[in-house]
């Protein structure tokens, strides 16, 4: 049973974190909205899991609302204000995909580094995250030729 509970909640954050890569990569509108609903999905079945497997049946309760809430009404009225209000043009970020990448994984392994040294660990992840974090994409946009830093 934990071997099964391990698999379904790994498989349920690692599609949320897939997700959040989708919108940073995606231009338009009606894919943010699409993603985003993708991901309360998802977050609404870790939710249930956790709840069957723990069994905690408040977490039912969250895992519903969630799913009522962020995976049906919110989709629902971003759509309907995109509908108003359509949009043609692709969106321009402030920071190009490719920086948004690294800088997210950067992040991810600092924040790995921590909980897998404890705190004495903080000072070597902090460390390393400002390394992956700003120097590594700065390389990385120097070497691809592209700005890191997208023109407005």
């Amino acid at each position: 049973m934990d071997a099964t509970f391990s698999r379904l909640t790994m498989m349920g954050a690692s599609a949320m974190l897939l997700l959040a890569l989708v919108v940073m990569w995606r231009r338009h509108v009606p894919a943010y909205i699409r993603a985003f609903r993708t991901q309360s999905l998802a977050l609404a079945f870790v939710g249930a899991v956790v709840a069957w497997f723990g069994d905690v049946s408040e977490l039912f309760l969250v895992a519903a609302l969630i799913l009522g809430l962020k995976g049906w009404v919110v989709p629902r009225i971003l759509m309907a204000m995109e509908a108003r209000h359509p949009s043609d043009r692709d969106l321009h970020p402030l920071v190009n995909t490719e920086m948004s990448l690294l800088v997210s994984g950067g992040l991810a392994l600092g924040q790995l580094y921590q909980r897998l040294g404890g705190a004495a660990a903080f000072w070597a992840s902090a460390a390393a995250g400002l390394v992956l974090t700003v120097i590594w994409p700065a390389i990385g946009a120097a070497a691809c030729g592209r700005p890191a830093v997208a023109k407005g």
